[in-house]
């Protein structure tokens, strides 16, 4: 093993020195760390956890480049003294500070505007009129340069527009005089132009500094780092999931290389675009002839730019294997001629066949991200069948071979849509997924292998109109009263500026109440029946089936296992369900931080499912949500018994309830107490309430 690891790190070494690539490690890095971020939050620290996933990782033209990392130290505040002593600053003189040498961005003259968009460094340009400069912009557009020329290693320049106006729109519109009309409104219209070392252009408007982040993040990052050039077998490799992968690769000899490169703009674009997790395409360069013909791309003439998909030998790949790379077989195919996507303007009907190749295999889902992504993104009918690799390999690639042959039997054909989106003419994707949670759309409970089919959003089932039709009263109150209520919930239960946490929680438990959504469930069909998942041809006759609604609607809850928990109550409610309810309560207030409740949440739960008593409640309730009737211990958690009095008979009185606090409660949230002492403790102290004793 460690003989395999060495001689790996030793390939990476030569390869990347050969190539110049950016590792896409510190994307997937970046993109993953920030999904997970609150968009509100400070960027400081994302930034820093930017630059150091590129620090190490990114090689540009074949030198790495080391991303700064370094903490910002507070400004010194100046003596009390000092700010009096100091004269105020004009604002003339405070806006030549703000742009003056200290500056990142470079100022960009007209004297050297075709000099700076022909060299082959990646730009970053902002434009401003100084008549017009509002220096709080300015601060948010340097501070903002300064990150970006560091994690993506492109240069910072500013232009004045008061003066090289002009100047700029006349280049721009001699670089391109297809777009020479719109020049002028783009350049007043945006704040910014990117540039990549391909000559590619991008505007942008202030938006960018708020939305860098996530998929337009990842966007920027691939075009400015454009398709990876290709000059050893040995990247395709290192660059494959082991799952679906596509390779695309242009042949761009390099003596050709510039005039080829026009041609292939949209090619570039489609790599901009390629930031879906769920597919694992891969964009490349090979200007290398002999590598091209291993791979059996034509490197005649007539040929140069044109389009292959080189695939991995898997049970992904039904195509013939007619290259062989290190002792690995791949097919390869031509897929679009350098005139096809030259004569494609906007590029819809290119990208459409591409994405076709990896829309015609079954798409892997490893975690429920992955799913959101894929049903919010393409809103189709969904047949995703759950296997469990590791409880049953076998099992599970043949379900793959039948997923895959299926397909083949099934193809999709996509064409662009007026919109320039992508429109499915066929129904259903194909998903193979080894996780049961699957949301937003479902949560599987059975165990086994099964396939459920999901229809979009819009042909849900709306259970009031259906099931629930004949329901009389729904949350207490007569039908008719609550679809009137709900229609206006948005309206009565809206929060305003003066409400306080415990008003604010309550009127959003409100609205869910009232929501709609509450009675409309997806469509789905499911099949248990690994004999159809297994073949191909039974497959795509359930699939069809499920489509035309010729299966049993299947309901998520249907075989969900009944599990016990305490009974949720909120302030409104308390006084209903504890106070003047006729069994005795135990109640765990909760503290609003869950750190501050460690473990004690579950351990509850836990004896809430061993209850048995008839005449016991185990209940949980949120210390902000106060109830009018009783007031919560000023120390959280707690935990608190409402006994019922009762006759001699045993049966309650209806007077009020004694209430009995735990003692120390602290004590059960020692890290070193074990799992049984919690729950002997808690049960002790219910067993006194109950008897009185307490």
């Amino acid at each position: 093993m460690q003989a395999i690891i060495k001689h790996r790190k030793a390939l990476l070494r030569t390869i990347n020195q050969q190539s110049g690539v950016v590792s896409h490690n510190a994307r997937f890095l970046s993109y993953y760390y920030n999904t997970q971020q609150q968009k509100n939050q400070g960027s400081q620290n994302y930034w820093s956890y930017f630059a150091a996933a590129m620090g190490g990782a990114y090689l540009f033209k074949g030198q790495l480049a080391q991303a700064e990392v370094s903490a910002e130290k507070p400004e010194e505040q100046p003596a009390e003294s000092q700010l009096e002593e100091k004269p105020a600053q004009p604002q003339a003189e405070a806006e030549e500070d703000l742009m003056g040498e200290t500056s990142i961005l470079k100022e960009l003259k007209a004297d050297k505007i075709k000099e700076v968009f022909q060299n082959s460094e990646s730009k970053f340009i902002y434009f401003y009129s100084k008549s017009q400069l509002s220096p709080e912009e300015f601060q948010r557009v340097e501070e903002f340069a300064q990150k970006i020329s560091r994690g993506m290693r492109c240069v910072p320049y500013k232009i004045n527009l008061d003066e090289n106006f002009d100047a700029l729109a006349d280049f721009l519109k001699q670089r391109n005089p297809k777009a020479a009309e719109t020049t002028v409104e783009q350049i007043q219209s945006h704040k910014f132009l990117l540039a990549n070392q391909y000559d590619d252009i991008w505007y942008w408007s202030l938006d960018l500094l708020e939305y860098f982040y996530g998929e337009l993040l990842e966007q920027i990052f691939n075009f400015f780092q454009g398709p990876m050039p290709l000059n050893a077998g040995e990247q395709l490799l290192l660059n494959q999931s082991g799952d679906n992968d596509f390779h695309v690769i242009a042949y761009t000899p390099n003596e050709n290389r510039v005039e080829v490169m026009k041609k292939l703009k949209n090619f570039r674009k489609f790599n901009t675009k390629n930031t879906d997790r769920f597919f694992h395409v891969k964009y490349w360069f090979v200007g290398d002839k002999e590598l091209a013909e291993q791979l059996k791309i034509d490197t005649s003439e007539s040929a140069i730019g044109d389009i292959y998909l080189v695939r991995p030998a898997s049970n992904f790949n039904l195509n013939k294997l007619n290259a062989r790379i290190k002792d690995y077989d791949y097919s390869s195919q031509k897929l679009l001629t350098s005139d096809d996507i030259d004569k494609d303007p906007q590029g819809m009907k290119s990208y459409a066949k591409i994405l076709e190749q990896a829309f015609n295999s079954p798409i892997i889902v490893r975690d429920y991200m992955q799913f959101a992504m894929l049903t919010q993104k393409f809103k189709t009918n969904v047949f995703v069948v759950y296997c469990d690799p590791d409880n049953d390999p076998h099992l599970y690639t043949s379900i793959l071979k039948s997923l895959v042959r299926a397909r083949h039997l099934s193809p999709l054909s996509l064409t662009p849509s007026e919109e320039g989106d992508l429109k499915h003419n066929s129904d259903v994707l194909f998903v193979l997924s080894s996780i049961k949670t699957l949301m937003p759309v479902l949560k599987l409970h059975e165990n086994g292998a099964q396939g459920v089919l999901v229809k979009p959003d819009e042909q849900h089932v709306d259970l009031l109109a259906t099931t629930l039709a004949s329901l009389e009263r729904i949350e207490g109150m007569p039908r008719e009263e609550f679809i009137s209520r709900a229609k206006n919930a948005e309206e009565e239960f809206a929060v305003m500026p003066t409400d306080d946490d415990k008003e604010q929680n309550k009127k959003d438990t409100q609205k869910m109440i009232y929501n709609p959504s509450r009675f409309k469930m997806s469509k789905m069909y499911h099949t248990g029946d690994v004999e159809v998942l297994s073949d191909p041809e039974r497959v795509n006759e359930f699939v069809k089936a499920a489509v035309n609604e010729q299966v049993s609607l299947y309901w998520e809850t249907a075989k969900a296992p009944k599990v016990k928990y305490s009974q949720k109550v909120v302030g409104e409610d308390f006084e209903k369900k504890v106070l003047d309810a006729k069994r005795d309560t135990v109640v765990l207030i909760k503290h609003d931080d869950d750190a501050k409740n460690r473990n004690l949440v579950s351990q509850f739960e836990d004896l809430s499912r061993q209850n048995n008593a008839s005449d016991l409640v185990f209940a949980r309730y949120s210390g902000l949500n106060e109830s009018s009737g009783y007031k919560s211990p000023s120390k959280l958690p707690a935990l608190v018994y409402f006994r019922a009095p009762r006759d001699a008979s045993g049966k309650p009185t209806g007077e009020e309830k004694e209430i009995f606090i735990f003692d120390n409660v602290n004590d059960l949230l020692l890290k070193g107490l074990k799992e049984h002492e919690v729950q002997e403790r808690i049960s002790k102290f219910v067993s006194k309430c109950r008897e009185g004793t307490k």
